[in-house]
């Protein structure tokens, strides 16, 4: 059986080891180019409206990112754009913020320049 002091103090301590645990669980992952490292595969699709380099219309695309861990990314892609097929390959750069959202800019072998938000 505890006394009440003891009582006390295995309270104080419990609250304080809770209060630990909820700071660090409420703490916010700190993201850097380096939380980019490696090759990803993506998937796109929308509607040319404006794009000079593709004819307008639907279109859809699969391809794969490489991230270096630095800021720098490489990459192909193949696009279906209203029917014709067009292959490429680019490179670009990106940054990323603390919060895990970032940007990346790539320049397509076709000449067309993209850019990007995305979140980690």
């Amino acid at each position: 059986m505890m006394s009440r002091t003891h009582r006390r103090l295995f309270v104080i301590a419990f609250t304080i080891l809770l209060m630990s645990g909820a700071a660090g669980a409420g703490a916010q992952e700190q993201c850097t180019a380096a939380s980019l490292d490696g090759s990803y595969a993506f998937q796109v699709d929308g509607a040319n409206v404006s794009n000079p380099y593709l004819p307008p219309g639907p279109f859809a695309a699969v391809g794969r990112n490489t991230y270096d861990g630095k800021g720098h990314l490489g990459g192909s892609i193949v696009v279906s754009a209203n029917g014709s097929i067009i292959p490429a390959t680019y490179t670009g750069t990106y940054t990323v913020n603390p919060d895990c959202t970032g940007h990346k800019s790539a320049l397509l072998s076709l000449g067309l320049v993209v850019e990007f938000d995305f979140v980690i």
